[in-house]
């Protein structure tokens, strides 16, 4: 069933942080960002606090950047994340149904759950990852030796996992 609607696999990251910041708004979060060329994946506001990810970002980076701004930060460090890819997500709210759903079946607790209309996104503590990666690829159908896992931090890096 899956198939049919292309999800084209299951993408990780064995590190990715989601970091909090206190006492300064979504825009200077991404401004002070920006200014030291780190990307912002996903920001919650929440009250005085912004909840942010930087994937592939180093954390030392990230902490630096919102120093300059006088903010200081939180790094929850213990996360990774996985990704099923599609292009048909935003369509089809029982892909994220069947992700959350796999994940609570095998015990893993998702810290953080973002999609865009080509991926829904968990970030969930990173002992659990690769867990994680076989419950979804027999979710949906998908067989390592057809579809090949990608590790997303490797990928941007360079480095073979």
């Amino acid at each position: 069933m899956f198939g049919i609607i292309g999800i084209a696999g299951v993408a990780y990251r064995r590190y990715d942080p989601v970091y909090t910041a206190r006492g300064v708004p979504p825009a200077t979060v991404s401004s002070a960002l920006a200014r030291r060329g780190v990307q912002v994946g996903s920001i919650i506001c929440d009250g005085d606090r912004v909840r942010f990810t930087a994937p592939g970002s180093d954390p030392t980076d990230v902490v630096a950047a919102l120093g300059d701004v006088g903010a200081a930060v939180a790094v929850r460090g213990d996360l990774g994340s996985v990704s099923v890819v599609t292009t048909f997500v935003g369509n089809r709210p029982e892909i994220a149904e069947r992700i959350l759903s796999t994940l609570e079946r095998h015990g893993i607790d998702p810290h953080l759950v973002t999609s865009t209309p080509s991926r829904v996104s968990c970030h969930i503590p990173a002992g659990t990852i690769e867990q994680a990666v076989r419950a979804l690829h027999d979710a949906f159908y998908l067989h390592a030796e057809e579809v090949g896992l990608v590790d997303a931090t490797a990928a941007v890096s360079g480095r073979a996992r």
